[in-house]
């Protein structure tokens, strides 16, 4: 059983507010610490991913990448990651998931000047 939690805070203005969203789940895809040269092109990583099932997803990268999904010619969704700006949604977010189509891989490029390390995490339910 995977348990996730998505902190969201602010703190400034002599404010300091937190809030934790909880998801507990069997189901769990990652990428753990996978390395991008500079320079590299379409870089295929295995990541499956059944978005209909998707509880929650976490995409980071230390370096501004492309990340795409199931081609990196033609992909069905390509974001450009901003280095240490990540990519985060939930069930509950008031944003859509901007994942519409099934994972079957992953795709990055990177042109930053430095080696990129990624990280990308999805809980699911594999029962639905």
């Amino acid at each position: 059983m995977a348990i996730h939690k998505v902190t969201l805070a602010v703190v400034g203005s002599g404010m300091e507010l937190t809030e934790d969203i909880n998801y507990t789940n069997t189901g769990v895809v990652m990428l753990d610490g996978k390395t991008v040269a500079n320079g590299q092109t379409n870089l295929e990583f295995a990541f499956t991913l059944d978005f209909s099932k998707c509880k929650a997803f976490y995409l980071v990268s230390d370096k501004d990448v492309t990340f795409e999904t199931n081609d990196g010619a033609a992909p069905d969704l390509a974001i450009s990651l901003r280095a240490n700006e990540p990519y985060l949604w939930h069930e509950t977010a008031y944003h859509t998931f901007l994942v519409a189509d099934d994972i079957t891989s992953v795709f990055f490029t990177n042109a930053s000047g430095s080696t990129a390390t990624i990280y990308c995490i999805a809980l699911f339910d594999p029962t639905m």
